[in-house]
Protein backbone atom coordinates (compact mmCIF):
# COMPACT_ATOMS: atom_id res chain seq x y z
CA UNK A 1 0.00 0.00 0.00
CA UNK A 2 1.27 3.74 -0.83
CA UNK A 3 2.34 5.78 2.25
CA UNK A 4 -0.54 8.36 2.51
CA UNK A 5 0.46 12.31 1.58
CA UNK A 6 0.52 13.88 4.77
CA UNK A 7 0.40 17.55 5.74
CA UNK A 8 0.83 19.06 8.88
CA UNK A 9 -1.72 19.41 11.45
CA UNK A 10 -0.66 22.53 12.50
CA UNK A 11 -1.28 23.63 8.90
CA UNK A 12 -5.41 23.47 9.82
CA UNK A 13 -4.45 26.27 12.33
CA UNK A 14 -2.65 28.65 10.37
CA UNK A 15 -4.68 31.53 9.81
CA UNK A 16 -2.51 32.46 6.95
CA UNK A 17 -3.44 29.61 4.81
CA UNK A 18 -6.56 30.78 3.25
CA UNK A 19 -7.21 27.05 1.76
CA UNK A 20 -7.90 25.44 5.19
CA UNK A 21 -7.43 28.29 8.13
CA UNK A 22 -9.83 31.53 6.38
CA UNK A 23 -12.96 32.21 6.06
CA UNK A 24 -14.06 34.93 2.97
CA UNK A 25 -16.62 37.45 3.28
CA UNK A 26 -18.87 35.07 1.40
CA UNK A 27 -22.21 32.98 2.47
CA UNK A 28 -21.58 30.95 4.99
CA UNK A 29 -21.90 27.89 3.19
CA UNK A 30 -18.32 28.32 2.31
CA UNK A 31 -17.02 28.48 6.22
CA UNK A 32 -16.95 24.93 7.22
CA UNK A 33 -14.32 23.95 5.20
CA UNK A 34 -10.98 26.14 7.34
CA UNK A 35 -11.56 23.28 9.74
CA UNK A 36 -10.22 20.53 7.62
CA UNK A 37 -7.30 20.21 6.16
CA UNK A 38 -6.77 19.29 2.55
CA UNK A 39 -7.12 15.72 1.63
CA UNK A 40 -5.71 13.29 -0.40
CA UNK A 41 -8.79 13.50 -2.93
CA UNK A 42 -7.90 17.51 -2.83
CA UNK A 43 -4.54 16.73 -3.76
CA UNK A 44 -5.35 14.55 -6.26
CA UNK A 45 -7.85 16.95 -8.04
CA UNK A 46 -5.18 19.62 -8.37
CA UNK A 47 -2.74 17.45 -9.40
CA UNK A 48 -5.27 16.63 -12.34
CA UNK A 49 -6.05 20.17 -13.43
CA UNK A 50 -2.00 21.03 -13.31
CA UNK A 51 -1.89 18.49 -15.82
CA UNK A 52 0.13 16.09 -13.40
CA UNK A 53 -2.01 13.29 -13.02
CA UNK A 54 -3.83 11.20 -15.88
CA UNK A 55 -7.27 11.27 -14.40
CA UNK A 56 -7.91 8.23 -16.70
CA UNK A 57 -4.85 6.11 -15.64
CA UNK A 58 -5.05 2.57 -14.94
CA UNK A 59 -3.75 1.33 -11.91
CA UNK A 60 -3.61 2.09 -8.06
CA UNK A 61 -4.59 5.56 -7.42
CA UNK A 62 -2.52 6.28 -3.99
CA UNK A 63 1.00 5.40 -5.87
CA UNK A 64 -0.06 7.05 -9.50
CA UNK A 65 -0.75 10.74 -6.87
CA UNK A 66 2.59 9.75 -5.46
CA UNK A 67 4.20 10.03 -9.06
CA UNK A 68 2.22 12.73 -10.01
CA UNK A 69 3.50 14.70 -6.60
CA UNK A 70 6.69 14.21 -7.65
CA UNK A 71 6.14 15.29 -10.84
CA UNK A 72 5.16 18.53 -10.12
CA UNK A 73 7.60 18.93 -6.95
CA UNK A 74 10.20 17.95 -9.71
CA UNK A 75 8.68 20.94 -12.28
CA UNK A 76 9.30 23.88 -9.30
CA UNK A 77 12.16 22.29 -8.35
CA UNK A 78 11.40 21.29 -4.98
CA UNK A 79 12.75 17.75 -3.15
CA UNK A 80 10.53 15.37 -4.04
CA UNK A 81 8.55 13.88 -1.22
CA UNK A 82 5.06 12.11 0.03
CA UNK A 83 5.08 15.16 2.74
CA UNK A 84 4.79 17.84 0.73
CA UNK A 85 5.36 21.42 2.83
CA UNK A 86 2.82 23.42 3.68
CA UNK A 87 3.90 26.34 1.41
CA UNK A 88 3.65 23.56 -1.69
CA UNK A 89 0.22 22.68 -1.07
CA UNK A 90 -0.99 26.40 -1.06
CA UNK A 91 1.00 26.60 -4.13
CA UNK A 92 0.03 23.30 -6.07
CA UNK A 93 -4.05 24.50 -5.19
CA UNK A 94 -3.94 27.77 -6.33
CA UNK A 95 -2.02 26.76 -9.75
CA UNK A 96 -4.82 24.24 -10.07
CA UNK A 97 -7.60 26.84 -8.95
CA UNK A 98 -6.16 29.31 -11.84
CA UNK A 99 -6.55 26.66 -14.37
CA UNK A 100 -9.91 25.93 -13.24
CA UNK A 101 -11.38 29.17 -13.41
CA UNK A 102 -11.73 29.35 -17.06
CA UNK A 103 -14.24 26.67 -16.96
CA UNK A 104 -16.25 28.19 -14.31
CA UNK A 105 -15.56 25.40 -12.32
CA UNK A 106 -18.50 24.65 -9.80
CA UNK A 107 -19.77 21.97 -7.87
CA UNK A 108 -23.55 20.83 -8.37
CA UNK A 109 -25.04 19.31 -5.04
CA UNK A 110 -28.40 17.83 -4.75
CA UNK A 111 -28.14 17.06 -0.69
CA UNK A 112 -31.15 15.85 -0.95
CA UNK A 113 -30.40 12.83 -3.32
CA UNK A 114 -27.31 12.54 -1.45
CA UNK A 115 -24.60 13.51 -3.88
CA UNK A 116 -21.82 16.35 -5.66
CA UNK A 117 -20.14 16.37 -8.69
CA UNK A 118 -17.93 18.98 -10.29
CA UNK A 119 -19.19 20.92 -13.16
CA UNK A 120 -18.00 23.56 -15.52
CA UNK A 121 -20.38 25.80 -15.99
CA UNK A 122 -18.68 27.89 -18.94
CA UNK A 123 -19.22 24.47 -21.29
CA UNK A 124 -22.61 23.19 -19.17
CA UNK A 125 -25.70 24.18 -18.43
CA UNK A 126 -28.23 22.56 -16.39
CA UNK A 127 -31.26 21.46 -18.16
CA UNK A 128 -33.77 19.83 -15.93
CA UNK A 129 -34.54 16.30 -14.75
CA UNK A 130 -36.94 13.37 -16.42
CA UNK A 131 -37.53 10.17 -15.39
CA UNK A 132 -36.80 7.17 -17.05
CA UNK A 133 -37.79 3.87 -16.03
CA UNK A 134 -36.54 3.37 -12.58
CA UNK A 135 -33.93 5.75 -13.62
CA UNK A 136 -33.86 9.42 -13.16
CA UNK A 137 -31.74 11.65 -15.50
CA UNK A 138 -30.18 14.93 -15.11
CA UNK A 139 -30.03 16.74 -18.13
CA UNK A 140 -27.09 19.65 -19.63
CA UNK A 141 -27.05 21.63 -22.64
CA UNK A 142 -23.51 21.40 -22.66
CA UNK A 143 -20.58 21.74 -24.82
CA UNK A 144 -19.18 18.50 -23.91
CA UNK A 145 -21.03 15.22 -23.16
CA UNK A 146 -21.99 15.76 -19.57
CA UNK A 147 -25.39 13.75 -17.94
CA UNK A 148 -26.37 12.09 -14.61
CA UNK A 149 -28.09 8.96 -14.04
CA UNK A 150 -29.67 7.77 -10.45
CA UNK A 151 -30.70 3.81 -10.94
CA UNK A 152 -32.95 2.81 -7.65
CA UNK A 153 -31.72 -0.94 -6.70
CA UNK A 154 -29.79 -2.09 -9.62
CA UNK A 155 -27.16 -2.46 -9.34
CA UNK A 156 -25.75 -1.67 -5.82
CA UNK A 157 -22.37 -2.77 -4.19
CA UNK A 158 -23.77 -6.69 -3.42
CA UNK A 159 -23.66 -6.75 -7.45
CA UNK A 160 -21.70 -4.55 -8.93
CA UNK A 161 -18.68 -6.57 -10.01
CA UNK A 162 -21.21 -8.62 -11.67
CA UNK A 163 -22.64 -5.64 -13.24
CA UNK A 164 -18.75 -4.47 -13.99
CA UNK A 165 -18.04 -7.95 -15.46
CA UNK A 166 -21.26 -8.04 -17.66
CA UNK A 167 -20.83 -4.35 -18.89
CA UNK A 168 -17.13 -5.37 -19.77
CA UNK A 169 -18.10 -8.27 -22.25
CA UNK A 170 -20.97 -6.40 -23.61
CA UNK A 171 -19.10 -3.33 -24.04
CA UNK A 172 -15.57 -3.55 -25.50
CA UNK A 173 -14.15 -1.07 -23.54
CA UNK A 174 -11.20 0.63 -24.63
CA UNK A 175 -10.26 1.40 -20.70
CA UNK A 176 -11.65 -0.03 -18.11
CA UNK A 177 -10.92 0.24 -13.84
CA UNK A 178 -12.69 -1.05 -10.93
CA UNK A 179 -11.75 0.05 -7.17
CA UNK A 180 -13.41 0.57 -4.25
CA UNK A 181 -17.23 1.90 -4.68
CA UNK A 182 -16.87 2.60 -8.32
CA UNK A 183 -15.43 1.68 -12.12
CA UNK A 184 -15.33 3.64 -15.27
CA UNK A 185 -15.53 2.43 -18.74
CA UNK A 186 -13.89 4.48 -21.47
CA UNK A 187 -14.70 4.23 -25.66
CA UNK A 188 -13.78 4.98 -28.52
CA UNK A 189 -16.46 5.86 -31.77
CA UNK A 190 -16.95 8.17 -34.87
CA UNK A 191 -14.17 10.24 -33.43
CA UNK A 192 -15.40 11.07 -30.06
CA UNK A 193 -14.16 9.57 -26.41
CA UNK A 194 -16.61 8.99 -23.76
CA UNK A 195 -16.40 7.90 -20.11
CA UNK A 196 -18.87 6.29 -18.03
CA UNK A 197 -18.57 6.36 -14.18
CA UNK A 198 -20.23 4.49 -11.97
CA UNK A 199 -20.90 4.58 -8.24
CA UNK A 200 -22.61 1.97 -6.17
CA UNK A 201 -24.82 2.42 -2.92
CA UNK A 202 -26.50 -0.36 -1.08
CA UNK A 203 -29.71 1.74 -2.25
CA UNK A 204 -28.81 1.79 -6.20
CA UNK A 205 -26.19 3.17 -8.44
CA UNK A 206 -25.08 6.79 -9.71
CA UNK A 207 -23.61 6.78 -13.28
CA UNK A 208 -22.08 9.94 -15.41
CA UNK A 209 -21.72 9.99 -18.76
CA UNK A 210 -19.21 12.21 -20.49
CA UNK A 211 -17.58 12.83 -23.79
CA UNK A 212 -15.31 14.81 -26.16
CA UNK A 213 -14.88 15.11 -29.73
CA UNK A 214 -11.30 13.42 -30.85
CA UNK A 215 -10.63 16.95 -32.35
CA UNK A 216 -11.17 18.70 -28.71
CA UNK A 217 -9.53 15.89 -26.05
CA UNK A 218 -6.38 17.63 -25.62
CA UNK A 219 -7.99 20.57 -24.13
CA UNK A 220 -11.28 18.97 -22.84
CA UNK A 221 -9.98 15.39 -21.60
CA UNK A 222 -8.78 17.07 -18.08
CA UNK A 223 -12.24 18.39 -17.45
CA UNK A 224 -13.57 15.24 -18.20
CA UNK A 225 -11.10 13.63 -15.84
CA UNK A 226 -11.51 16.17 -13.06
CA UNK A 227 -15.57 16.01 -13.62
CA UNK A 228 -14.54 11.74 -13.17
CA UNK A 229 -12.54 12.41 -10.07
CA UNK A 230 -14.95 14.83 -8.16
CA UNK A 231 -17.84 12.51 -8.31
CA UNK A 232 -19.06 12.04 -4.00
CA UNK A 233 -22.00 10.07 -3.44
CA UNK A 234 -23.14 11.16 0.44
CA UNK A 235 -24.04 8.79 3.32
CA UNK A 236 -27.78 9.44 2.92
CA UNK A 237 -27.46 8.72 -0.71
CA UNK A 238 -30.71 7.69 -1.97
CA UNK A 239 -31.84 7.30 -5.49
CA UNK A 240 -35.67 7.49 -4.62
CA UNK A 241 -35.79 10.87 -3.62
CA UNK A 242 -36.82 14.07 -5.40
CA UNK A 243 -34.29 15.84 -7.08
CA UNK A 244 -33.20 19.25 -5.73
CA UNK A 245 -30.09 20.16 -7.60
CA UNK A 246 -28.24 23.42 -6.71
CA UNK A 247 -25.09 24.94 -8.10
CA UNK A 248 -22.16 26.54 -6.73
CA UNK A 249 -21.65 30.09 -8.53
CA UNK A 250 -18.03 30.07 -9.40
CA UNK A 251 -15.80 32.98 -8.62
CA UNK A 252 -13.34 34.68 -10.67
CA UNK A 253 -10.14 34.66 -8.91
CA UNK A 254 -7.02 37.03 -9.74
CA UNK A 255 -4.02 34.98 -10.27
CA UNK A 256 -1.86 34.89 -7.21
CA UNK A 257 2.06 34.67 -8.40
CA UNK A 258 4.81 32.68 -6.62
CA UNK A 259 7.82 34.68 -5.98
CA UNK A 260 10.00 35.16 -9.11
CA UNK A 261 11.83 31.59 -9.63
CA UNK A 262 9.58 29.45 -7.47
CA UNK A 263 9.39 29.68 -3.99
CA UNK A 264 12.75 27.14 -3.22
CA UNK A 265 14.61 29.34 -5.59
CA UNK A 266 13.87 32.95 -3.59
CA UNK A 267 14.62 31.56 -0.78
CA UNK A 268 14.46 29.65 2.74
CA UNK A 269 11.03 27.93 2.64
CA UNK A 270 8.85 28.48 6.22
CA UNK A 271 8.30 24.92 7.95
CA UNK A 272 5.55 24.90 10.83
CA UNK A 273 8.33 23.07 13.34
CA UNK A 274 10.69 26.52 12.96
CA UNK A 275 10.52 28.25 16.88
CA UNK A 276 9.75 32.17 15.95
CA UNK A 277 11.39 34.27 19.05
CA UNK A 278 9.68 37.54 18.60
CA UNK A 279 11.33 41.01 17.93
CA UNK A 280 11.54 43.11 21.31
CA UNK A 281 8.95 45.60 21.94
CA UNK A 282 5.49 43.59 20.39
CA UNK A 283 2.85 42.47 21.69
CA UNK A 284 2.70 38.81 22.95
CA UNK A 285 -0.87 38.33 22.58
CA UNK A 286 -1.71 37.38 18.96
CA UNK A 287 -4.48 38.83 19.42
CA UNK A 288 -6.49 41.83 16.87
CA UNK A 289 -9.67 42.99 17.50
CA UNK A 290 -10.09 42.62 12.91
CA UNK A 291 -10.92 39.18 13.43
CA UNK A 292 -14.77 38.30 13.12
CA UNK A 293 -15.68 35.01 14.02
CA UNK A 294 -18.68 33.75 12.38
CA UNK A 295 -20.60 30.80 12.94
CA UNK A 296 -20.95 28.19 9.93
CA UNK A 297 -24.49 26.95 9.07
CA UNK A 298 -24.11 25.88 5.77
CA UNK A 299 -22.29 23.50 3.37
CA UNK A 300 -18.46 21.75 3.58
CA UNK A 301 -16.59 23.11 0.47
CA UNK A 302 -13.38 21.00 -0.80
CA UNK A 303 -10.28 22.89 -0.55
CA UNK A 304 -9.68 23.89 -3.83
CA UNK A 305 -13.44 25.84 -3.66
CA UNK A 306 -12.69 27.58 -0.29
CA UNK A 307 -9.44 29.00 -1.74
CA UNK A 308 -11.53 29.85 -4.97
CA UNK A 309 -13.32 32.00 -3.32
CA UNK A 310 -10.84 33.41 -0.56
CA UNK A 311 -7.95 33.50 -2.77
CA UNK A 312 -8.33 37.37 -3.62
CA UNK A 313 -7.11 37.88 0.36
CA UNK A 314 -4.14 36.10 0.67
CA UNK A 315 -0.60 37.41 0.45
CA UNK A 316 2.88 36.39 -0.09
CA UNK A 317 4.98 37.24 2.79
CA UNK A 318 8.72 37.54 2.94
CA UNK A 319 10.77 37.90 6.27
CA UNK A 320 14.33 38.28 5.07
CA UNK A 321 15.29 34.95 3.47
CA UNK A 322 12.11 33.40 4.60
CA UNK A 323 8.73 32.69 2.46
CA UNK A 324 5.30 32.27 3.74
CA UNK A 325 1.68 33.40 3.35
CA UNK A 326 -0.96 35.72 5.06
CA UNK A 327 -4.67 36.24 4.68
CA UNK A 328 -6.27 39.79 5.58
CA UNK A 329 -8.70 39.58 8.32
CA UNK A 330 -9.95 43.43 7.56
CA UNK A 331 -9.25 46.35 5.87
CA UNK A 332 -5.48 46.69 7.44
CA UNK A 333 -4.85 43.93 9.53
CA UNK A 334 -3.38 40.05 8.30
CA UNK A 335 -3.02 36.97 10.37
CA UNK A 336 0.57 35.11 9.75
CA UNK A 337 2.39 32.55 11.38
CA UNK A 338 5.00 33.61 13.71
CA UNK A 339 7.14 30.95 11.98
CA UNK A 340 7.52 33.15 9.27
CA UNK A 341 8.28 36.64 10.66
CA UNK A 342 10.54 35.52 13.10
CA UNK A 343 12.30 38.25 14.58
CA UNK A 344 10.74 40.40 12.00
CA UNK A 345 9.36 44.03 12.50
CA UNK A 346 8.68 44.28 9.22
CA UNK A 347 7.69 42.29 6.30
CA UNK A 348 7.05 42.44 2.65
CA UNK A 349 3.92 41.60 1.04
CA UNK A 350 3.01 40.35 -3.20
CA UNK A 351 -0.63 39.95 -4.44
CA UNK A 352 -0.69 39.79 -8.17
CA UNK A 353 1.69 42.76 -9.07
CA UNK A 354 0.53 44.64 -5.80
CA UNK A 355 3.67 44.98 -3.42
CA UNK A 356 3.22 46.43 0.26
CA UNK A 357 4.73 46.62 3.29
CA UNK A 358 3.78 45.51 6.74
CA UNK A 359 4.48 45.72 10.57
CA UNK A 360 4.54 43.14 12.89
CA UNK A 361 2.10 43.88 15.38
CA UNK A 362 1.47 41.20 17.64
CA UNK A 363 2.18 37.73 17.95
CA UNK A 364 1.15 34.45 19.91
CA UNK A 365 3.97 31.81 19.34
CA UNK A 366 2.91 29.08 21.22
CA UNK A 367 -0.06 29.20 18.67
CA UNK A 368 1.92 29.79 15.97
CA UNK A 369 -0.04 32.79 14.89
CA UNK A 370 0.82 36.57 14.24
CA UNK A 371 -0.52 39.95 13.32
CA UNK A 372 0.88 42.73 10.61
CA UNK A 373 -0.72 45.65 9.92
CA UNK A 374 -0.90 47.51 6.28
CA UNK A 375 -0.81 51.02 6.58
CA UNK A 376 -2.23 50.70 2.84
CA UNK A 377 -5.80 49.91 2.82
CA UNK A 378 -6.32 46.39 1.68
CA UNK A 379 -9.03 45.47 -0.99
CA UNK A 380 -10.61 42.33 0.07
CA UNK A 381 -10.39 40.37 3.22
CA UNK A 382 -11.93 37.31 5.31
CA UNK A 383 -13.94 36.62 8.35
CA UNK A 384 -12.31 33.40 10.57
CA UNK A 385 -14.52 30.71 11.85
CA UNK A 386 -15.55 30.60 15.61
CA UNK A 387 -12.69 28.07 15.94
CA UNK A 388 -9.97 30.09 15.52
CA UNK A 389 -8.97 31.58 18.90
CA UNK A 390 -8.60 35.06 19.48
Amino acid sequence: MSAPITVSRRFAARAALAATAAFASIPASAQQAASRLPTFDDLRQALIWTGHYDGFAAGDRGALTHAALHDWQKSKNYPQSDSPANEQVLELIAEAAKKSAPFGWSVLRDRYIGFSIGIPTKLVKFVGTRNAGSALWYDFDAAIGYSIGLQYNMPTCATFDRYYAALLQSTNARYHVRQDNWFVLGHEKSGRISYSKFLCSPAGALVVDLSAERSQYDTQGIVLAAIADSVRLERNFDPTSSPHPKIDTPVEVPPIEAPPGGMLDAGKVAQPHIEARLAAGIDHSGKTDAVKREAWNGTELRTEEVFAKAGAAVYSVKAGKVLGSAVAVSEHELLTNCHVVGNSTQVALKHDKLELKADVVSGDVAADRCVLRSPTALASFVRVSGSCRR
